[in-house]
């Protein structure tokens, strides 16, 4: 009953079945079918900006090669390329219509768009229609979960009274750099992605904060707790 399952069979098959068991007796259930078969649908847009991996500690974590956002979740390169390769299943022309990373590292944002603009480059090489990609975000914005703590722009930019003026960041160079070399029509921009150099670094990722670290630490010292006074409510019973 995951969600991607279950758009992705709707989509294909205009099948949609959806179960919760753990909603009451024998779960909640909605299912049905598009009458004229699989739904219309002229274009597929994908917002991708990792998958989740989880630490020892049960919390967001990466594997040892990946680089760690602000947020906790890894630049993910091949996760984007397997999307797009799934989404193609669909038969409609797919746009990337959000990808992004809040990072304080510009090295490492300037990574995320290198390698992802390359792994797109891949796809389109290896057949996918993909038609276009929009970066989220142009400035720093607010950010239900963060405020202006989150920073995902290409320009830099804070309210009052932190201050308004916007400032490049070099991860801005990149992008443009992608834009400017490739050419104006998606018949000449797969031409130019089989012929791309698409090979890009494996950045070395920088430590965990000391952050990182104490909220883990704390997270298990709870855990800890909880399960000593569990087992010593059991054994006084």
């Amino acid at each position: 009953w995951w969600g991607y399952d279950l758009m992705h069979e709707y989509l294909q098959s205009g099948r949609f079945a959806w179960c919760a068991p753990s909603l009451g007796q024998g779960g909640s259930t909605c299912s049905f079918t598009v009458v004229d078969g699989k739904p219309p649908l002229d274009w597929f847009g994908v917002n991708f900006y990792s998958r989740p991996v989880i630490s020892p500690f049960l919390t967001p974590g990466r594997k040892p090669w990946q680089v760690i956002s602000d947020l906790g979740y890894p630049i993910d390169p091949q996760g984007i390329h397997e999307v797009l390769l799934r989404c193609s299943a669909y038969g409609v022309p797919l746009y990337v219509t959000e990808t992004g990373v809040s990072i304080n590292s510009q090295r490492h944002r300037q990574y995320m768009i290198d390698s992802y603009v390359k792994e797109i480059l891949r796809a389109m090489a290896e057949g996918v229609d993909v038609r276009g990609l929009y970066y989220w975000t142009l400035l720093d914005n607010f950010e239900w979960n963060g405020g202006y703590s989150i920073k995902f722009g290409l320009y830099e930019w804070s309210p009052w009274p932190w201050g308004s003026d916007r400032r490049k960041r070099t991860a801005a160079d990149t992008l443009a750099a992608f834009y400017r070399e490739l050419p104006p029509t998606v018949p000449s921009a797969r031409k130019f992605a089989r012929h791309a150099d698409l090979g890009y670094p494996q950045r070395s990722p920088a430590p965990h904060s000391i952050r990182w670290w104490a909220t883990n630490c704390l997270l298990l010292y709870f855990a800890g707790l909880e399960w000593l006074a569990g087992l010593a409510a059991r054994l006084l019973q």
